[in-house]
Order: structure tokens, then sequence, then C-alpha cells
């Protein structure tokens, strides 16, 4: 297959679920990818939210290793997510939540993994080189 379209839909806020044409289109299209004001404005690019973009067609086009370690990264975002107002409060209690827990550990090389520059690129087999080292460090798996 090949991508027939890339559609871009400007909401008002920060909150795509608050627009029924936008919330709609995430509905029916193969993937989304969403850019957080939030992470722009921390200097942390491309400005995207790796928690709320999505690629449906993802499992079919990358093997089960790649599926996994990309979505243990997922749910290790979207705890950090949930707890970060405590986390930046500091009302959080390390060990109430090992996930955040683990994001608050490694936060560098989970960030590092994120950016990129804007004149670099990075080939998708180095990308996926990266992303099984970061796995391995927060797994502890294969030390």
């Amino acid at each position: 297959g090949s991508i027939t379209g890339i559609f871009s839909v400007l909401v008002e806020g920060d909150d795509i679920t608050l627009d029924p044409v936008a919330d709609a289109l995430v509905g029916v299209l193969d993937g989304h990818i969403i850019l957080s004001r939030k992470r722009a404005n921390a200097g942390l690019y491309p400005a995207v939210d790796p928690v709320k973009s999505l690629s449906r067609l993802m499992p079919k086009l990358v093997s089960e290793e790649h599926m996994k370690m990309a979505m243990y990264l997922r749910e290790l975002l979207s705890s950090y997510e949930s707890m970060e107002d405590l986390v930046n409060l500091g009302l959080y209690k390390r060990g109430s939540s090992p996930a955040v827990d683990k994001v608050l550990e490694h936060r560098e090389s989970i960030e590092s993994f994120l950016r990129q520059n804007q004149r670099s690129s990075s080939p998708f087999t180095e990308s996926l080189k990266k992303l099984k080292d970061l796995y391995l460090s927060l797994t502890g798996e294969g030390v």
C-alpha cells in the first residue's frame, strides 16, 4: 500500500476529543500524529505526543519484538502522564507506581530517544536499535 492522503486538522485548545470533526477523523483513519504544545514549549522536537499518536497499521508492519518495545514505552509514558502533576508539585511518592519511578529514573534517556535535531535524520534500523537499547535499559532484560 501507499499513503493516499495526509490530512491536517487544527483544533482549538489541546483536547482533540472536544472537537467532533477531529474526534470522528481519529476514529476512522489508519493513524494519527498528535502534536504537543507542551513538548514544543519545552523545546522537545519533533513535538509529537507519543502517547496520543497512534498507527493502527503498526502491528501489521513491524516485528513482534518492535511492537512489544514500543508498547512498553508508550505504557510507561502514559503512566507518567497521569501522575505528572503530582511529580511537578513534589507530591508524588516514589514507590507509588513502578512505571512512573522507571520514567523518573530514565527520564534523560527516554527524552533523548524521543528527540531529534531538525537537521539530522535517523535511518529506521538505527532508530530501532536505539529503541531496543532503551528497552533493555528500562527492563534490565539481556543484562
